[in-house]
C-alpha cells in the first residue's frame, strides 16, 4: 500500500506540473508568508518579459508585474 500511494502521489505531482506549466495563463507558485517565487511558468515569461530564471527565490514584491491576485493574502 505504501509504494501504491506514493506512485499516486508522483503521478499526481506530475500531472499538476504539466498543467501548471502549459496553462496558457501567466502564473506564478509562491511560499507563504515570505512571498518567495518558487516557479513560473513559458506564459509568465512570455507576457511579462522576465526568464523563469530570473525570478524564482526572488520575493515577489522586488518582481515588477502589474495587477496581480494574491491567493492566500488576508
Amino acid at each position: 500500500q505504501r509504494k501504491q500511494a506514493e506512485e499516486e502521489r508522483t503521478q499526481a505531482l506530475e500531472l499538476s506540473q504539466k498543467v501548471f506549466h502549459s496553462s496558457p495563463l501567466p502564473t506564478i507558485l509562491t511560499r507563504l508568508p515570505e512571498r518567495t517565487v518558487m516557479d513560473a511558468n513559458e506564459a509568465f515569461e512570455l507576457m511579462l518579459g522576465y526568464a523563469r530564471a530570473e525570478v524564482i527565490g526572488r520575493s515577489i514584491s522586488g518582481v515588477s508585474i502589474g495587477n496581480v491576485i494574491v491567493c492566500g493574502e488576508p
